[in-house]
């Protein structure tokens, strides 16, 4: 349990730094919306569930210190709150990576482990899907005129 609010609370503090950093980009309007539109709705959402399940696991932490009960966490329940640590964890090193090698290339690797991680395909089909998906944003991008955010690779990827 500490380790989930630990990671919870750090995810936090990371949904901020990255809030307030993607302010250098503009944002548009909704008629007409900026390259930081989508990434900063996005992280806000994210943020807000992810205060949402700290909030649950503290207020159970007190339900379960009270009544002396429930010490032992049950297996079932172990298991889907380390899911939601992975998959927090995931999206928020898609973030970071997005900093690193830009939007269209994060995208494709945080597809690729995120279907890597569910099981729904072998770790070839995986690759492969996250490569197509990277390649099309780009080229998506590349045809609607949309800069998407870069990263300090994105020339080295992209050329």
């Amino acid at each position: 349990m500490r380790r989930g609010m630990g990671v919870g609370l750090l995810l936090l503090v990371f949904g901020v730094a990255f809030i307030s950093s993607a302010r250098q980009y503009d944002f548009g309007t909704l008629a007409s919306p900026g390259p930081a539109m989508v990434p900063v709705s996005l992280s806000i959402l994210l943020f807000a569930l992810q205060a949402v399940d700290l909030g649950v696991a503290l207020l159970g932490r007190r339900g379960t210190g009270e009544s002396g009960a429930g010490d032992a966490p049950r297996p079932r329940e172990a298991k889907a709150g380390d899911g939601r640590t992975i998959f927090v964890l995931t999206t928020a090193g898609g973030f970071a990576l997005t900093y690193l090698v830009g939007l269209p290339a994060a995208a494709g690797a945080y597809a690729a482990v995120s279907s890597r991680l569910l099981g729904l395909r072998a770790w070839w089909k995986s690759l492969a899907f996250g490569i197509c998906l990277g390649v099309l944003v780009h080229y998506f991008g590349s045809v609607f005129q949309i800069a998407f955010p870069g990263g300090w690779l994105t020339g080295l990827i992209w050329g």
